[in-house]
């Protein structure tokens, strides 16, 4: 396993937007190229992107419109990374958890 992908937050905000972060760990060597990221509740499913922030970190939003604080998401979480060796080597990363989504 190249990648060490989780949740640790997602919090909707009063402007309706989700923002979502975890903690991201690559392998030496490997780039992240991607990271989506899709939060289901009930009925409703939203699509948000990553990007790789300090400390170890990925951090995105999405429109959350019709989800609810306070409830239980499933969160799921895709990373493609890429080493930059020659012929490239391309490895997927997903990973999925059940938490509250906040209120921020």
């Amino acid at each position: 396993m190249v990648m060490k992908g989780a949740f640790s937050d997602v919090c909707l905000m009063p402007d309706h937007r989700v923002k979502a972060s975890g903690p991201m760990q690559n392998d030496e060597g490997f780039e992240l190229k991607r990271l989506n990221f899709m939060l289901s509740q009930k009925d409703v499913m939203v699509e948000g992107e990553g990007h790789p922030a300090d400390g170890g970190m990925w951090r995105g939003e999405t429109d959350g419109t019709s989800l609810v604080a306070g409830e239980w998401v499933y969160a799921v979480g895709v990373a493609v990374l890429v080493h930059p060796a020659w012929p490239p080597v391309v490895q997927t990363f997903t990973w999925c958890q059940q938490l509250e989504l906040t209120a921020g």
